[in-house]
């Protein structure tokens, strides 16, 4: 993991109107993490869910800067949390103080629980994986929520909550949007130091509003910093659980994931299973409509039968997500795709190879790697 040069102070402050809105005094502008919830319907709950969250939000936000001293307006009672994240990058802890305007947080709880059924909580992005969790589950006959955090990718906000309530709505699974503001000034790769976790915490709000005692997230955790972010980490998941257990919330949250282009295969197996349709409803792209239409139009021009199979207004078929499932596609024989050439098909490979080339081998997983190698010797034999 690449070291950045630690600022000598932050001052992140929480909102005397929200208690799930914290600032950070940013060098640039204020950069912010927040619930947006005017009904308070998340801010009735114990004051344990509330604090363990805001730890989770300010982790997230200093973790831009790792700063040597920490002011707050609010106590941080979960300073593991922080020290660990310190720790993984190879900081020492900080130091975590109270500034002048220090806030008392006394909101109304409420410990009445709503209940529909559902048992089991989904972190729901509507790509590819959360898609699997969720049908995964369905499958088993288990009853469960999708929860989207709107906003949180500031990239495709409107299309990725839209696409998943849609998704919801056609597989008939009760679904919640829980609207966040997200300012941070981390971009990247380096998101995902800490947003897992944001991620889980505000899904755990969900949760425990609905008496429900599962959450599901996406798993494939790492076990060092050569392999991944902290909230990638199996140790920032084993302390997370154990502060959940601390804090007396009989909440677990478990990441699940059968590998990357593995997924495909299973979701294909999922749609079979379960007689609904999956892969052509996942939202998975991660570029911006504005670029995608233009993306698009090169696969239209030169596979246009494997652009029509696989590709939406929704997708451009060339970033890493696109192509993740435009591979498992082809290497799971989806039926939907019998229809395409073996020249598109060989197409695909062949640009696949020289955007690895361009991009870095880094750029996709070692499943990615192993499924492309074998597709390129399957149509390498028929194309020479």
């Amino acid at each position: 993991m690449t070291r950045i040069e630690q600022a000598d102070k932050c001052e992140v402050n929480i909102s005397p109107k929200n208690p799930f809105s914290l600032k950070l005094k940013g060098k640039k502008h204020n950069e912010q993490i927040a619930i947006v919830d005017p009904e308070r319907s998340l801010s009735d709950q114990p004051k344990v869910i509330r604090d363990l969250w805001r730890t989770v939000a300010l982790s997230h936000l200093v973790s831009a800067y790792f700063p040597r001293i920490i002011e707050t307006n609010f106590p941080v009672n979960y300073t593991d949390l922080v020290n660990a994240l310190y720790d993984y990058y190879g900081y020492r802890p900080p130091k975590i103080s109270a500034n002048s305007n220090r806030l008392n947080l006394e909101f109304h709880s409420n410990e009445s629980k709503l209940n529909d059924g559902a048992y089991i909580v989904n972190s729901h992005s509507g790509g590819l994986d959360s898609c699997f969790r969720l049908a995964s589950h369905l499958a088993r006959g288990e009853m469960v929520r999708a929860v989207h955090l709107r906003n949180l990718n500031r990239v495709l906000p409107g299309d990725e909550a839209e696409r998943s309530s849609y998704q919801c709505k056609q597989w008939n699974v009760p679904f919640t949007e829980v609207k966040v503001i997200n300012s941070s000034e981390l971009k990247g790769l380096d998101v995902m130091r800490v947003r897992d976790l944001l991620v889980a915490a505000t899904v755990v709000l969900t949760a425990y509003r609905y008496g429900i005692k599962e959450v599901l997230v996406e798993g494939g955790f790492v076990d060092s910093p050569d392999e991944g972010d902290f909230s990638e980490s199996k140790g920032a998941w084993n302390l997370f659980n154990n502060l959940l257990s601390d804090a007396g919330l009989d909440i677990n949250v478990t990441g699940e994931y059968p590998g990357d282009i593995e997924t495909v295969g299973e979701i294909l197996n999922l749609e079979k299973k379960l007689n609904i349709t999956i892969l052509p409803l996942v939202q998975n792209c991660f570029t911006r409509k504005c670029w995608a239409a233009n993306n698009r139009r090169k696969w239209e021009r030169k596979t246009p039968e494997l652009a029509k199979a696989c590709l939406s207004e929704n997708t451009c078929g060339s970033c890493p997500k696109c192509r993740r499932t435009v591979l498992g596609r082809i290497y799971y024989e989806d039926t939907r795709l019998s229809g395409v050439p073996s020249e598109e098909i060989s197409y695909f490979i062949k640009d696949t190879k020289q955007w690895i080339k361009r991009y870095g081998h880094n750029t996709v997983s070692t499943s990615f790697h192993s499924h492309l190698s074998d597709l390129d010797h399957r149509y390498g034999v028929l194309f020479g």
